[in-house]
């Protein structure tokens, strides 16, 4: 993997301005608090700049501090710069982080830098080659707050394995292969149609192809019983020609008669209009006649009305009125009475006498426009046979047109049928042959087509087959890629016990459908348990075993050992193992007990002092990396 080469914070939290130089090796980091001097090393600030690494790579930072905490007050920005040893180049990751504002990562391999603008964890993921959690579980062994690796329950161990090892990434691996899957069967689908399509119009190729070669050995038969019917259709034309105009008169003998009749009509629209004015006059004459009679009757009734009063003053002998009973003879008004009857007698017998002269020359006048009314009906009687003569010519002008628009059809189709007639005569083998050459040359190439459609639709089938095998494939391969490292986990674990603890302990992972789980022994116990049953001094040995066997597992660049094993009485075995996995890579220890200071005298050490709020870290002994003498 490689190792640290450098490490610069500016305005990191209590960090006004540091770099420190790295390299292959143990890095001893002892702190002074001159702030208070009673916490010694406590409180310095050697976990802040170990734990800074975490920040610039994944801005992961202690759970009681809030991300825009890590901006000092020596600046408006917040900058972390680390550079490792990476696969033979040099890889640089930088930070920066303003209050207000997200952080700007960037990453610098071998000179050549890129921003990372969206989602640079998995971008540094996949560079570096391990994700956060596997760098915390194994990298920084004992970061305060971080839950241990072993005491996971089993379903979320083995999702916490899952992330670790990227296995997730096989289920977007198995959905690209569904969706690839669905295009496939897609495109068989329409393969398939095409095939089908190809295979309908073979089969009518070869029915057409069939029926040319029949026609073919039946040529002159065909020719003769085609050329009969042509005939045969053209005699029958004829027929109907000939038929049609026996039946069809010449249009010009009508036309004088037509233009008689066309006056006569004239006529017979002005005798209408006369006929119509003396049948309202004979209308009106008739209601005069009525209202006379009525007028005569009346005065007629007046008259003698009046006649049968004068009767009877004149003639009643003993003086009494037959209507009213009084004695006449001696009234005083019987004479002026008398006189007012005869005048009024008089006056209706000259109404009556008047009115009979009007009634007799009304009477007289209905005669003679009766008369008139006879002669007129019949001479318009007589012109109405001229209008039903000219609807039957017109009638019979209709026929003759439609006879002749039928005998233009049938001589039109009797042309075209003749031109078939000299086509069927002129037709010989040679165009049969053509058409069978055509169809055989179609047929060829519609095979050809059709076997390349069957050959695209075999290789989609085959692909189908084989993405559905490599479906199941990615789940097997999943399995065993995770049942591997299981397996490969329990051995460097048991390796690492048997480093410094002589294979006291022993491990075993189980890994279930359920999950995964530690299971543990020692020299102490009859079997297997769980993390949470052992001592804190056993709990710190097991801890160590996993972290270190993790980080030779994952290769990863370096180690913070921050008080890892308080608790543990004997930690010489422990130490010597743990320089013995760091080698090539680099180890940053931290501690406060003497033996443990006293171990690391002959290396490099990291200085880190906190002074007036300030924490200030330097390199002592020599070139980084290297042994004290």
């Amino acid at each position: 993997m490689g190792h640290i080469k450098s490490l610069y914070l500016k305005n990191y939290v209590f960090v006004e301005e540091t770099s420190l130089e790295f390299g292959p090796g143990p890095f001893f980091m002892v702190g002074h608090n001159l702030d208070e001097t009673s916490c010694a090393s406590n409180g310095a600030g050697k976990s802040l700049i170990c734990e800074s690494i975490l920040w610039i790579l994944f801005e992961r930072i202690r759970d009681d501090t809030s991300v825009k905490d890590v901006v000092g007050e020596f600046g408006s920005e917040a900058v972390g710069r680390v550079a490792f040893e990476h696969k033979g180049s040099e890889v640089v990751i930088e930070r920066r982080r303003k209050a207000s504002s997200s952080s700007n990562v960037s990453i610098t391999v071998d000179g050549k830098t890129q921003d990372l603008h969206k989602d640079p964890e998995s971008k540094i993921t996949e560079l570096l080659g391990f994700p956060k959690n596997t760098l915390i579980w194994s990298s920084y062994g004992g970061l305060e707050g971080q839950k241990s690796l072993v005491s996971y329950p089993d379903s979320a161990l083995k999702s916490e394995v899952m992330r670790l090892l990227d296995l997730e990434r096989f289920k977007s691996y198995r959905e690209s292969v569904k969706e690839e899957l669905k295009k496939l069967k897609s495109e068989l689908d329409t393969q398939v149609s095409k095939v089908t399509k190809s295979n309908t119009i073979l089969e009518e190729l070869e029915a057409d192809i069939q029926s040319a070669y029949k026609e073919l050995s039946t040529f002159n038969e065909s020719q003769d019983k085609e050329s009969a019917e042509i005939k045969s259709r053209i005699f029958e034309l004829e027929s109907k020609i000939t038929k049609l105009r026996e039946d069809t008169a010449d249009p010009e003998q009508f036309s004088d008669e037509l233009a008689s009749l066309e006056e006569n009509l004239q006529k017979r629209d002005v005798l209408k209009q006369r006929l119509g004015k003396a049948e309202r006059v004979i209308r009106d004459q008739k209601s005069k006649i009525s209202r006379l009679k009525s007028v005569v009757q009346g005065c007629q009734d007046r008259s003698d009305d009046y006649k049968r009063r004068i009767d009877n003053l004149v003639g009643n002998q003993d003086g009494h009125c037959e209507y009213c009973g009084n004695d006449l003879s001696d009234s005083p008004r019987s004479k002026e009475i008398l006189e007012k009857y005869n005048a009024a007698f008089k006056k209706y017998e000259a109404d009556k006498l008047i009115s009979k002269v009007d009634l007799e020359e009304a009477e007289s006048k209905l005669a003679k426009m009766e008369e008139k009314e006879k002669t007129l009906k019949s001479e318009y009687d007589q012109l109405e046979s001229s209008f039903k003569r000219k609807m039957t010519l017109e009638r019979e002008l209709d026929k003759i047109k439609m006879n002749v628009r039928l005998i233009r059809g049938h001589e039109e189709t009797i042309k075209g049928l003749n031109e078939s007639l000299e086509r069927v005569a002129s037709r010989d083998k040679s165009l049969i042959h053509d058409r069978i050459d055509k169809l055989e040359s179609r047929i060829d190439k519609r095979t050809d087509l059709l076997e390349a459609e069957e050959k695209v639709m075999d290789d989609l089938e085959s692909k189908i087959s084989a993405l559905e095998d490599f479906k199941e494939a990615i789940w097997n391969y999943r399995d065993a890629v995770f049942n591997g490292f299981a397996v490969g986990f329990q051995q460097s674990i048991n390796k690492q016990f048997m480093k410094f603890c002589s294979g006291d302990f022993d491990c075993v992972l189980d890994s279930t459908k359920k999950g995964l789980s530690f299971k543990f022994s020692s020299i102490s116990k009859d079997k297997y348990y769980g993390w949470g049953v052992f001592s804190l001094g056993e709990r710190g040995r097991i801890d160590k075993a996993v972290s270190l066997a993790l980080m030779d597992l994952m290769d990863l660049p370096f180690r913070v050992e921050d008080e890892v094993f308080h608790g543990v009485d004997d930690t010489g075995p422990a130490l010597n193992s743990m320089l013995e996995s760091s080698e090539g890579k680099t180890l940053i220890y931290i501690s406060h007990q003497p033996h443990t200071a006293d171990f690391f005298k002959r290396f490099n050490r990291i200085i880190v002092t906190k002074e007036n709020g300030v924490v200030s870290a330097k390199n002592e002994y020599g070139a980084p990396g290297g042994i004290h003498d």
